[in-house]
């Protein structure tokens, strides 16, 4: 096994549950920051989700503390979550443990149970959660409107695991696929996947390539590299983090590769996410709390870092206002969190949730923020 195996094995190696499932701290919420939206008008009409009946909400009402329709302001729904004092608290939607990748699409969330060696698919509330195949070792994990598509890595695999170890799977939306998936190409030590059109992109860790799989085709290396990690892709370039998670980026079809780099850490490892015209990526450090940073996908030198209160941060998203990311924390702990920034920049990231096992991916949708841990399963948070 290459030596990023093991520096990755260690930072999983130790499964400490999460503390908000076992009931000896609870998931904390930090004061998110109250959105003013709305905050000019006396009172809107809700329905409130029984007969069809339409209510009126009032800002400023004592009820805007507890109702989880119109937390802390009218309109605010909770999305399944309970409302405390005019925040809106996570919930819980699956139990799976080891979930390395999210992904989401319409009304449903994808993800990797890497602990029970599955592929899953459930509706956003948490409900008609289905096994879509069996899988050895799945890491990352991403979906189109065509299929869902997953790399299974080799650390960890039994020796009984085949061909199913070491390679890039997909399952088609409408029409399913075998029980172990279906296969599309071998990899080596596969980490991380993306999609962007007719063109599928994954790190091949031991294999020190950044390879291309054209759908109905083959594959070919358009980046040869040390240790490839996370990576992301907006169409022109495929973005991803190598060595001591050192973020470059090459053209989708090959070419020369150019250093983004940024306040790299010491460890390999970190997350990658393109967007609305920026790259978002994480480095983590043993020494250091680690960096969050973003850079214009036109100059790259156009960057801005975002103070990060975590040990670790890992995991990267973003919106067309605010950055999310999720941190491992330290070692043995249960001390990783979720944080946010605007964009733009800030003097302080607001905390999300805390007291977590080691946050492996985030993602987020026009409403809610989906996060999903080492240990304790995934959550849905409404977004403050």
């Amino acid at each position: 096994m290459k030596k990023i195996v093991f520096a990755v094995a260690s930072l999983f190696a130790c499964v400490a549950g999460c503390n908000a499932i076992i009931g000896t701290r609870d998931l904390y919420l930090g004061d998110a920051g109250a959105s003013d939206a709305g905050s000019n008008v006396d009172a809107i009409a809700t329905k409130d989700g029984g007969d069809g009946a339409v209510s009126t909400c009032k800002e400023g009402d004592p009820s805007l503390q507890t109702d989880k329709a119109n937390c802390g302001r009218c309109g605010h729904d909770c999305l399944g979550g309970d409302c405390a004092a005019g925040v809106c608290k996570p919930v819980r939607i699956s139990a799976e443990s080891r979930v390395f990748g999210l992904a989401l699409l319409d009304d449903k969330v994808y993800f990797t149970g890497n602990g029970s060696q599955s592929i899953y698919r459930m509706k956003k509330d948490g409900t008609e959660a289905t096994k879509i195949a069996a899988s050895s070792t799945p890491w990352g994990i991403a979906v189109d409107k065509d299929a869902v598509y997953w790399v299974n890595n080799t650390f960890g695999a039994g020796a009984d695991a085949g061909a199913s170890a070491g390679a890039l799977f997909e399952c088609k939306l409408s029409g399913g696929c075998g029980p172990n998936g279906t296969y599309l190409a071998e990899a080596s030590d596969p980490i991380d996947v993306a999609v962007s059109g007719n063109r599928l992109y994954f790190s091949e860790n031991s294999g020190v390539s950044v390879t291309a799989y054209t759908k109905g085709g083959g594959t070919q290396s358009i980046a040869s590299v040390g240790s490839p990690f996370k990576l992301a892709t907006d169409g022109t370039h495929v973005y991803y983090l190598s060595g001591a998670a050192n973020l470059n980026r090459v053209p989708v079809a090959g070419g020369t590769v150019e250093p983004v780099g940024g306040a790299p850490g010491d460890l390999i490892g970190g997350g990658v996410f393109v967007g609305n015209g920026r790259v978002f990526w994480t480095s983590m450090s043993t020494t250091a709390a680690g960096t969050v940073r973003s850079a214009s996908t036109a100059t790259i030198t156009d960057q801005t870092a975002y103070p990060n209160d975590g040990v670790q941060p890992f995991c990267i998203t973003a919106d067309a206002k605010n950055v999310y990311w999720g941190t491992l924390g330290a070692k043995d702990t249960t001390t990783g969190a979720v944080y946010s920034c605007p964009i733009t920049g800030c003097t302080k990231p607001t905390v999300l949730m805390s007291d977590l096992d080691r946050v492996e991916d985030v993602e987020v949708d026009d409403t809610g923020i989906y996060v999903a841990l080492y240990t304790g399963g995934v959550f849905r948070l409404a977004k403050p």
